[in-house]
């Protein structure tokens, strides 16, 4: 399952990068979104690191929340929780003819444009895919990355930015 995956992961990349609860060389870590998709038994399962998954269907965005800890790394939640024992959660979303699935990076919401050189934000992200929720996924890569460049102008690009749609 997705959620096996990222704890699985998160062993491998803090013993890789040796990051035990109380003495850690390392600070490194990630976020990541992972799905399977079971057509057999019409479901979608889904485990996030920080990185949510987005749903449209019907008109409607439905968010599922990832859980707050990343792949390895320390930070905060080390007082709180042995990084070795992280565990995520696996949601099983059932299949709906014509519904889209979002996965991606915080790099477009955190891309800094406009006249005011803000954030890109969660809701002009949200409105972003619902006003081209119409058109196919080929078009809306065009009207991402169009939207990206138009609003960030001459701004650096501040992270990586990954986004991946997928219409069942």
């Amino acid at each position: 399952t997705p959620s096996e995956i990222l704890r699985l992961l998160n062993l491998g990349v803090c013993e890789l990068l040796q990051q035990k609860k109380n003495r850690t060389p390392s600070q490194d870590g990630m976020d990541i979104a992972l799905c399977s998709i079971d057509y057999k038994n019409n479901n979608l399962q889904y485990a996030g690191a920080h990185n949510p998954l987005y749903i449209l269907s019907d008109n409607n965005i439905q968010v599922i929340k990832a859980d707050v800890h990343g792949i390895g790394g320390a930070g905060m939640i080390r007082e709180l929780l042995d990084p070795l024992k992280k565990e995520f959660t696996n949601h099983i979303i059932p299949l709906k003819k014509g519904m889209s699935i979002y996965l991606f990076t915080d790099g477009y919401w955190d891309q800094f444009g406009g006249k005011d050189r803000k954030k890109f934000g969660r809701l002009k992200f949200n409105e972003l895919i619902l006003s081209n929720q119409g058109v196919g996924m080929q078009k809306q890569k065009d009207c991402f990355a169009a939207a990206h460049v138009e609003w960030k102008e001459n701004t650096i690009q501040i992270d990586d930015i990954l986004l991946i749609g997928v219409k069942l």
